[in-house]
């Protein structure tokens, strides 16, 4: 069935917070789905235009265009009554190339939507955490912990590393260009969440027009630490492969950078 997209807004659903987190794998999203679901008013999609399990490069299967559209007519329109914000998350650049009808939709509705970016200041963390959600989804098939375990020191692969560094760099700004167009954003970072978590989640409790006053909270745990020198193995050849670069700013101000 191919459904009728509504432009007017007089859509009868429009009284009720339609919201979209577009982020980048590695950024907090699960953490912060899980802390948006936490409150009484809001109901957030995790996991609704993920690609095939087994190949990222192709959509899921099952989850044909016509599919897709009542899906995400289901997340606006059929969500409970109660709930005065539906949204999901929707991820860039894998799931917008996927499924091109939902960014057609998220068009058609944008004087209404609002677009909540996520990204990470810190690359060379997010790709340190990349590589451990990858050897967890490995071991448990899952890509977050919900227990408290914590990933081993690994060694890093300094030039794929970069890579990694920079095609995050190009990611960010084709992000930023692919929702400029939306005139409801509010860009926030994974630092932001964890750094000064009651502003950040005050703020986008606001701009969701939902109760400020709850307690939220996450299922999701951290699984790889903060500090970097207990992260990675080999964190003195990083340091001194990093050193002088643009992304010196992300190495750990604990140790000595060794020039």
């Amino acid at each position: 069935m191919s459904l009728p997209i509504q432009t007017s807004q007089t859509h009868p659903h429009y009284t009720r917070c339609w919201f979209v987190i577009c982020f980048l794998s590695r950024c907090g999203s699960s953490h912060l789905v899980s802390l948006l679901n936490s409150h009484k008013n809001i109901e957030c999609y995790s996991e609704e235009f993920a690609p095939d399990p087994h190949d990222e490069t192709k959509r899921t299967l099952h989850l044909t265009p016509e599919r897709a559209l009542q899906r995400i007519h289901n997340i606006y329109v059929e969500h409970p009554l109660s709930s005065h914000a539906a949204g999901f998350k929707f991820k860039y650049p894998v799931q917008f190339g996927l499924y091109p009808e939902i960014h057609d939709y998220l068009l058609q509705h944008k004087e209404h939507l609002k677009i909540i970016q996520l990204t990470r200041k810190n690359s060379l963390k997010r790709y340190v955490s990349n590589i451990n959600a990858k050897n967890l989804f490995s071991k448990e098939g899952k890509w977050n912990a919900f227990q408290h375990i914590s990933a081993t020191p690994l060694h890093i692969d300094i030039e794929e590393c970069k890579r990694y560094m920079e095609n995050y760099e190009q990611n960010v700004k084709q992000l930023d260009t692919a929702i400029k167009i939306f005139p409801n954003k509010l860009s926030i970072t994974y630092e932001d969440l964890f750094e000064n978590p009651t502003e950040t989640l005050r703020t986008i409790l606001t701009f969701l027009g939902v109760s400020t006053d709850e307690n939220l909270s996450s299922q999701v745990h951290k699984y790889t630490t903060d500090d970097l020198a207990k992260a990675v193995s080999n964190i003195e050849e990083v340091q001194a492969a990093l050193y002088g670069t643009k992304w010196q700013v992300f190495l750990p101000k604990s140790a000595p950078i060794k020039k």
